[in-house]
């Protein structure tokens, strides 16, 4: 019989609550009665707490003027979605609420659907990045990530500031939530990256200070004014005084710029 203690293996600890018996039905009696320790091979059963860990990250790819509308903008924007845990993650989903970074109509819609990298699975024409459709990016269902792995999404985005007269700059964030086999939830605020980091520092806590920045649009703007001249009629002499002409202009002025 062993003493009740700990025995450790690698980075494991087990502390055993009860003393070690290789031998438990020799109970009262003599080894020579039952002197087998081989006939009490019963496995011991162990369980690793569950550790569901979701991280995301988000980063604006670019924004330009848009070629196709004039006077809008097309912004296209990358998330890392990563399991930082110790189990698979099971109904992983991302929320993205453009209507609110882009308020009063700046936002003016999708354009295509968004791209959603296996094992995730996308909402496609369902995501409008509006309530009065759906914020959420995929199908909750159908979307998984094992230990360790990663995910991207890529969409674009239509942005209309004149009509609004709201040229930024924006704040944009996104969510990623998901959970555990045994239903044990765990989520996370995006955090703006260019290399696409959601645990920058690498101790698989996403959700710390610093680590959940939102990504910041702004819009090139270029503001531009153009005037041209030019003489229309004359010089004309003017009767009676010498010396002095009259002369008509034309100006124009144009608004050259994108604002």
């Amino acid at each position: 019989t062993q003493p009740v203690g700990t025995i450790a293996s690698g980075a494991l600890t087990v502390e055993f609550k009860e003393p070690l018996d290789p031998d438990p039905d020799t109970a009262g009696l003599t080894p020579a009665e039952n002197p087998q320790a081989t006939d009490n091979n019963v496995p011991t059963p162990h369980c690793l707490p569950e550790r569901p860990i979701i991280g995301i990250a988000k980063r604006l790819d670019s924004v330009a003027e848009s070629e196709t509308v004039q006077g809008l903008f097309e912004a296209e924007f990358s998330l890392l979605i990563e399991n930082l845990g110790n189990v698979d993650l099971v109904n992983v989903q991302v929320t993205d609420d453009l209507s609110a970074t882009f308020p009063d109509g700046v936002f003016a819609g999708l354009i295509g659907v968004p791209v959603v990298q296996a094992p995730l699975a996308g909402n496609g024409s369902l995501y409008t990045g509006d309530p009065s459709g759906t914020i959420e990016l995929l199908n909750a269902s159908a979307s998984t990530l094992p230990v360790g792995e990663q995910a991207l999404i890529s969409f674009r985005v239509l942005l209309d500031p004149v009509a609004a007269q709201n040229y930024g700059p924006f704040d944009n964030t996104a969510f990623a939530y998901g959970e555990s086999p045994e239903g044990t939830p765990t989520q996370d605020q995006s955090d703006d990256s260019g290399e696409l980091e959601p645990d920058p520092n690498d101790n698989d806590d996403p959700t710390e200070p610093g680590e959940n920045d939102p990504t910041p649009i702004e819009l090139p703007i270029d503001p531009e004014l153009g005037l041209a001249k030019r003489v229309i009629d004359g010089p004309t002499p003017i009767l009676g005084m010498p010396g002095v002409y009259d002369v008509t202009y034309e100006m124009i002025v144009q608004n050259t710029g994108n604002v």
